[in-house]
């Protein structure tokens, strides 16, 4: 298999691509590109189609770019589909003590380039750390605690109360009218 820059140009757009990726997300995927440059190809069809890497297509023509490294497979219209979707499904999860190590040993400098956000960074690192100090008690009770936003200043506004302080904190009162 050979990757071969292609003129960005004469690629497309599968229509029938079920990701997506948020502002947010697109706008990390952008820095990490600025920072890192193509290092994942694009993987495409006979006929100019993106198969796997729709959004870092759309990154690298935000930001100007005119030529991407592509690996050309010569696939049928079904397994096209199907790598599609294996692309995008198949992954793992993190292992969340070893990536607070590998956090450690990055400096802040280096984290905007993940994709983390630095408070994700600070609360897996404070997470991790604080483990195996912690005395829990035998039985835990658990709550899922679902919080909805009218705007994304209001999402921001409780990630900044929130961060790095337990919920329970917080919410001690509201909790307390509710527990049977």
């Amino acid at each position: 298999m050979e990757i071969v820059n292609i003129d960005i140009t004469k690629l497309k757009e599968r229509q029938d691509n079920p990701r997506f990726m948020g502002d947010a997300e697109m706008g990390k995927l952008q820095r990490s590109l600025k920072e890192f440059g193509f290092v994942e190809p694009l993987v495409i069809n006979q006929k100019f189609e993106i198969i796997g890497g729709n959004q870092r297509f759309k990154a690298a023509k935000s930001l100007g770019l005119t030529e991407v490294p592509c690996l050309q497979l010569t696939l049928d219209e079904k397994k096209s589909i199907a790598l599609m979707i294996a692309l995008n499904k198949i992954v793992g999860r993190w292992d969340d003590k070893k990536l607070a190590l590998v956090f450690q040993e990055l400096s802040d400098d280096f984290w905007a380039g993940t994709g983390f956000d630095k408070y994700e960074i600070e609360n897996l690192l404070a997470a991790e750390i604080a483990l195996p100090d912690l005395n829990l008690p035998q039985k835990i009770d658990i709550y899922q605690i679902v919080l909805a936003f009218k705007t994304p200043e209001e999402y921001q506004d409780c990630l900044e109360v929130y961060q790095g302080k337990n919920v329970f904190d917080k919410t001690d009162n509201l909790l307390s009218k509710y527990k049977r």
